[in-house]
């Protein structure tokens, strides 16, 4: 075979990816001032461009039943968006760097026709060919979808440049830009739930590439670019979109915060394929993939800078644009050495950087794994139950009560911890095999959520912000250990045939939400009370925020899935899917603390205020329109149940769900000054202090009097159950070997309470309590309570005489 033929034949439309590189290495080179690079750069991309166009001509001569076939297998036919990409990218080179505006409008037009023709024809192959019973969702997912939002957002961008050069029409084509940016921003949040369920429910093996997901990253980014220049455009040009200039702003941070989250775990998947690859070298096409991600992520980065001018985002910027220059001439020399000496490059063999991973292979437990995993217990939930209580409990105005409702919730923390800690030692192969459970795993960031709240806590409550301080730095470790760690194990351990998606889908997947905004919540109270790196911390939080909420919609999607697609049995356990409302909740107490700091403070962040407003409304109403369906569920339960109530540590997900939705709707009264919004909470409060005194007392009965419940679930609570039938094991064995991740919860709800009740003002009871029939009698009561001497004015100590039938001292 000819060069020419063997050349023909190996092309495909990923070699437009080294084309889009290239002139992205153009734009950053330019926009950092170095003007003598650009120009070689951009005609280098377009050298590769028209080399692979002319190669992709003759393949469809010679080779057209291959390319074909190409193009119609769904693996591959996303990769078709590139050339929209790289058409796209030449218009806005053609502007920003030699002043070709006419050329950008011939562009423009061209990138329309193309991204038309390819979407319609791409979607309708996809929706309508005939689907083979042999083929692999593993094998169709991969990051190459990502392309379809990445070519839709650089005709965004390229659509916004021409907008700003044109005399008529801007205000058409800036509506026509947002409608782009939209769908690519639409379509890269459907692609992103389908490829982290492709992470998680298929196996991920050897022979996977990865290069393809780091486009992941790449759309991110560019839906950043894009936002950030809509932005400065309709800031500068006026008009009717003036408006969305917020969201526009907040939706530039959310999505490079989503891409920076995944930046960490595409590197520990990278480095694990090459260990396993033996550290070898081979070439692939996808390193230009990698080359992409990392120059739009750093462009993106760069964009935010014109947003948020601020030193510390521009000096990340650089870090970032000098990795993609070193990893851009990486592959620049890979790449020419296999087309020039393509039989040389089999494989480069590094056995000087190979590591022997024996404590893999042989099921050796390191040290740094067991303590990562010892703390997943379940049981943390009551812990954090137990803290939440606390500060609903001062919310209200018991602050009497807060203290000890903080001390309780420490106490089941560290109860627990300390079991685990046992357990780790005496039944280290069942709490491993807990561990590794896709089904438990993700109860572990209960600890990170609990850990933040006593930091919360002892903040808001004692004013301890030294302490406060220590444990912000702890729940940021813990959350970076622990998501990194869970999400390597759920995207790369072993998957096996026999698992069932309903059973790993449960509601434990929203404490990996409820973790991360309880660590945005830390770090906004943290941020007001430093006295420097504030703005640093307060974006911080916001990047915290957006990850959580992104996961936050991810999950819910899996959850809907899971109950619309899947039997929901007697035996399924509904209890966990109460945190639904929980995260939802907890969305919304993050978005209104950091809504309130801002306008506390100001700063480049101001704009964002509308945004995070409206998200928080939005989160709490999804949580509402929750309520009455779990209800409906639980109801049912418990009718085909026969009305029996075995104990489960779930109720207290029930209480710690309640609790946030309480205090969310409580945060909400200070950005929506309503009667009724104040009414409600205390109402869905008070049911929450019903909920947790009932949980508690049936905690309190089934540890102390467990033979009594023959109702129980044992084996749902144990993994050995010696005590019963042998006598072998002692009380303590006993309980260490019953416990498990979700345990603290109970210690989360307890705190969480005394949160929502430090910060409430009692007189706001009497004004949500007031009705027709008693308003008089409430007015007359507050007047009497003003004149007592022994209580400051405050009209709060003399109503409850008053309630319980003695006016005569009330009209004194």
């Amino acid at each position: 075979m000819s060069i020419l033929h063997f050349t023909s034949y190996s092309v495909n439309t990923r070699w437009f990816i080294a084309a889009m590189a290239t002139v992205m290495m153009a734009l950053s080179s330019s926009s950092y001032g170095y003007n003598s690079a650009s120009p070689y750069l951009f005609i280098t991309g377009l050298g590769v461009f028209f080399i692979v166009t002319v190669f992709m001509i003759i393949k469809a001569v010679l080779y057209y039943e291959e390319l074909v076939r190409e193009l119609l297998d769904p693996e591959k036919l996303q990769y078709s968006f590139s050339l929209v990409g790289i058409v796209s990218l030449t218009g806005i080179c053609a502007s920003r760097l030699f002043g070709w505006h006419t050329v950008a409008n011939v562009f423009w037009f061209a990138a329309i026709v193309l991204w038309v023709f390819i979407t319609l024809s791409s979607f309708t192959i996809l929706f309508l060919y005939r689907k083979s019973e042999d083929r692999k969702i593993e094998d169709i997912l991969n990051g190459g979808w990502f392309f379809v939002t990445i070519g839709t957002q650089f005709t965004a961008l390229l659509s916004i440049e021409v907008a700003g050069q044109v005399i008529g029409n801007t205000l058409f084509i800036q509506f026509f830009s947002f409608a782009l940016w939209s769908v690519g921003t639409f379509l890269y949040l459907i692609f992103m739930t389908f490829m982290i369920c492709r992470f998680l429910f298929y196996p991920v093996t050897h022979d996977t590439e990865l290069s393809s997901y780091w486009m992941n990253i790449g759309a991110a980014a560019i839906t950043t670019i894009v936002s950030a220049a809509l932005y400065r455009q309709v800031q500068m040009t006026g008009g009717a979109l003036v408006d969305i200039l917020p969201f526009l702003k907040g939706f530039s941070l959310l999505s490079w915060s989503i891409g920076l989250w995944w930046l960490p775990l595409l590197i520990i998947l990278a480095i694990r394929k090459q260990i396993n690859e033996g550290l070898a070298i081979t070439f692939t096409v996808g390193y230009w993939e990698i080359v992409l991600a990392i120059g739009l992520f750093a462009a993106g980065t760069k964009q935010l800078t014109g947003l948020f001018d601020e030193y510390f985002i521009s000096t990340f910027a650089l870090y970032f644009s000098i990795a993609g220059a070193a990893i851009y001439c990486f592959a620049s020399a890979f790449t020419l050495a296999h087309l020039i000496v393509i039989p040389v490059w089999k494989t480069i063999p590094l056995q000087a950087l190979s590591i022997k991973w024996y404590w893999l292979s042989r099921g050796t437990i390191n040290i740094l794994q067991l303590a990562s995993y010892s703390v997943n217990t379940r049981w943390f939930i009551v812990a954090i139950a137990a803290a939440m209580m606390s500060l609903s409990s001062s919310s209200y105005g018991y602050n009497t009560a807060s203290p000890y409702l903080l001390i309780t919730g420490l106490g089941v923390f560290f109860t627990v911890a300390v079991f685990m800690s046992i357990k780790a030692v005496i039944y280290y192969e069942d709490l491993l095999i807990e561990l590794l459970d896709p089904a438990k795993m993700l109860y572990s960031h209960s600890l990170v959520g609990l850990v933040s709240l006593m930091g919360i806590c002892v903040s808001r409550l004692f004013g301890w912000y030294t302490v406060a301080n220590i444990f912000w730095f702890a729940a940021i470790v813990l959350w970076i250990g622990i998501t990194l760690s869970s999400f390597t194990i759920l995207f790369l351990y072993h998957k096996s045939e026999s698992r069932k998606i309903e059973d790993i889908l449960n509601g434990s997947w929203f404490f990996v939400t409820i973790g991360t905004q309880f660590t945005a919540l830390l770090s906004i109270d943290v941020a007001g009370q430093v006295t420097g790196h504030a703005l640093l911390i307060q974006f911080f939080s916001f990047a915290l925020w957006s990850i959580g909420t992104f996961l936050y919609l991810i999950f819910i999607t899996f959850m809907i899935w899971r109950l619309l697609f899947y039997q929901v049995t007697r035996d399924t356990e509904l209890s966990s899917y109460w945190m639904n409302i929980g995260a939802a909740a907890v969305t919304t107490i993050v978005s209104a603390a950091l809504y309130q700091q801002i306008q506390m403070t100001g700063g480049p962040l101001v704009e964002l205020l509308p945004f995070l407003k409206g998200f928080s409304l939005f989160f709490w109403s999804v949580g509402l329109w929750w309520l009455p369906l779990l209800i409906i569920l639980a109801i049912r339960k418990q009718i085909s149940s026969s009305w029996l109530i075995p104990f489960t540590v779930g109720y207290w997900e029930i209480v710690l769900a309640i609790c946030l939705f309480a205090a969310g709707t409580k945060q909400l009264t200070g950005l929506f000054d309503e009667h009724f919004i104040a009414t409600f909470a205390l109402y869905v409060s008070i049911a929450g202090a019903v909920v947790y005194c009932f949980i508690s007392v049936f905690t309190f009965a089934h540890v102390i009097m467990i033979p009594v419940w023959k109702a129980i679930p044992v084996q749902a609570l144990t993994v050995k159950w010696h005590w019963f039938h042998k006598d072998a094991v002692s009380i303590l064995q006993f309980a260490i070997c019953a416990l498990n991740i979700r345990w603290f919860v109970a210690s989360m709800t307890t705190i969480t309470a005394l949160l929502i009740s430090a910060h409430y003002d009692c007189k706001e009871v009497p004004t949500s309590l007031e009705s027709t029939t008693v308003r008089h009698f409430l007015r007359e009561t507050i007047k009497a309570g003003n004149k007592h001497p022994q209580n400051n004015g405050r009209g709060v100590s003399v109503m409850p005489r008053a309630l319980l039938g003695q006016p005569a001292k009330v009209r004194q």
